[in-house]
């Protein structure tokens, strides 16, 4: 990642690694930030912090498995049993996914359960099981 300006905040965003690359005198990136600065001497540098995955607070495994079970989807089931090392052959174990590749997938497969930015997924929870 380079410098993203941020007109609105008044910032210079780069990320964690381009920040600590940065600190070395004479490297890339301690130029690039340097002549960033010189073009924006009131901007602020600033590494910016990744959306909280707070919102998603309970879309566990075990959630995915026992929702999928109620709506009685065999083909999602098996898919989400195989990604999660869950299923009856062994070879799946062995090559479980990661958490975020499998909430991804959840998501897209069942979109009810995104999340708008102030809300969460206990939220849609609760209106799915009001429905």
């Amino acid at each position: 990642m380079s410098i993203k300006v941020n007109e609105r905040n008044h910032t210079l965003e780069v990320s964690k690694k381009f920040q600590k690359q940065a600190s070395i005198f004479g490297s890339v990136e301690f130029e690039e930030l340097s002549r960033a600065r010189a073009m924006f001497p009131n901007f602020k540098v600033v590494v910016p912090k990744r959306k909280s995955s707070e919102n998603y607070k309970g879309l566990t495994i075990d959630f995915m498995i026992d929702y999928i079970k109620s709506t009685n989807d065999d083909d999602n089931l098996a898919e989400l049993l195989s990604m999660a090392g869950k299923s009856a052959n062994a070879e799946d174990k062995f090559k479980a996914e990661a958490y975020g590749k499998i909430r991804k997938w959840f998501l897209e497969t069942y979109p009810q359960f995104k999340v708008g930015k102030n809300e969460t997924i206990k939220d849609n929870i609760k209106e799915i099981n009001a429905a």
